[in-house]
Formats: C-alpha cells, structure tokens, sequence
C-alpha cells in the first residue's frame, strides 16, 4: 500500500478488491460498520482493544481488515491478552 500527498490531503492506495479500493476507515466509519456509537470506537482505541493506524499526531484511522477482526471476534477477546 502506499500514501501518496496530493492537494493537501491524503490518499491511499492498495488491493483492489470486491468492494472496490480499499482504504482506510474513520471513526465515524468505523463506528456504522459495528453497530456503536463514534465514542465507544474512540474508547476501544484509547484503551487499546482496536488497532489504530496513526495519521499525524491528533489523527488516526482504521484498517479494514481490523474492522473484520472485531466483526469476527469482537473487543473483548483482546482484554486476555493485556493482562
């Protein structure tokens, strides 16, 4: 995959797939996708149970196939392995 700067803003590229070019999620995306609030993805985050990908120092996103960790196996089966 690569990020590619372009008019301020930027783009990723990767695998095309069935569902078109994948990318990745914000939280309000993220947050459809499973069903929950923008807040309860914001704190799944800061307690380190969904993996971020870290966009700037206030910006992070999501990557798609986290998104299919948790619809899989959901959040708390990351609890087992902080401790």
């Amino acid at each position: 995959m690569s990020v590619d700067l372009k008019a301020g803003g930027l783009q990723m590229r990767g695998r095309l797939t069935g569902e078109g070019e994948r990318r990745l999620l914000t939280y309000k995306e993220m947050a459809r996708a499973l069903n929950v609030s923008e807040r309860t993805v914001w704190q799944w985050a800061q307690e380190g149970l969904i993996a971020t990908v870290p966009m700037g120092p206030k910006l992070v996103r999501f990557h798609p196939d986290e998104k299919a960790r948790v619809m899989r196996e959901g959040v708390s089966c990351r609890l087992a392995d902080r401790a």
